[in-house]
């Protein structure tokens, strides 16, 4: 399997979820400090487990301006059968794990961030049906990561994007929506891709805040819709596919 077929694989779950690790927006002085959350993302043929923390590096409230540190990691594994091109069985999975520091601004109405820092990702794609024919990569490079989002507002607007040099491997995300209280509701655009293709999804989310007691606070949310992969001559050789994707994350505010 060529490398451009390769990261095409790859690109179903290297770098797909981040964490929306916002702040509850009822309370927007609560002393929280650190954020840690989990989820999973499903797409065709492929399924990924993340999760990482947020948190404050210099003391101050995560509700408010300050220095910001975030870990996340995540794990994929993908399995596709093609018979156009004979391959049969195409499997692979990849690790990815980061760390990055940066620092986050409020104003009345809206929250901005701005990070940077080192991500590793470590890819691998096996043909079972072939030998067992193997390909492996890694590489390690620098991470920035950039995000915006209204507060305290019915009209609600989060947008979040990242860049890593580690096989030039990008990922954005837009979401507009309506928000009442600590639900929130709307439609969700995102585009990925790295140094071999790039994937678009179109779907909805829905988050909702709950309240644990002593300031302390758990969210939910689910986000589903359809993910459309790009390169209809290389999927013949990978098996990827385009097809509905879903995706659940918890989160608590400490």
């Amino acid at each position: 399997m060529s490398r451009h077929a390769f990261l095409i694989c790859a690109l179903l779950f290297a770098n797909g979820a981040h964490a929306d690790a916002n702040i509850p927006q009822a309370k927007t002085n609560a002393p929280i400090y650190i954020v840690p959350y989990a989820g999973i993302d499903k797409a065709p043929g492929a399924s990924l487990a993340y999760g990482g923390a947020v948190f404050s590096l210099d003391g101050s409230k995560l509700t408010e301006s300050g220095f910001v540190g975030r870990l996340f990691a995540s794990y994929g594994e993908y399995e596709n059968r093609n018979f156009v091109a004979l391959t049969g069985r195409v499997q692979g999975h990849v690790t990815t794990r980061d760390a990055l520091v940066g620092y986050q601004t409020y104003g009345e109405f809206w929250r901005a961030g701005g990070y940077v820092g080192v991500e590793r990702q470590d890819l691998y794609v096996r043909l079972p049906d072939l030998g067992g024919v193997e390909s492996r990569a890694a590489e390690t490079g620098i991470k920035t990561l950039g995000e915006f989002e209204t507060r305290n507002t019915a009209f609600y607007v989060n947008a979040m994007a990242t860049y890593s040099d580690a096989f030039d491997t990008w990922w954005v995300r837009v979401r507009p929506g309506y928000q009442n209280g600590g639900f929130t509701v709307g439609p969700e655009l995102t585009w990925q891709g790295n140094t071999a293709d790039s994937n678009r999804r179109a779907g909805v989310f829905a988050t909702m805040i709950y309240p644990l007691g002593n300031d302390n606070y758990f969210s939910a949310s689910l986000n589903g819709g359809y993910a459309y992969i790009g390169d209809d001559s290389l999927n013949a050789v990978t098996g990827t596919r385009s097809g509905a994707y879903g995706g659940v994350i918890a989160i608590l505010y400490f």
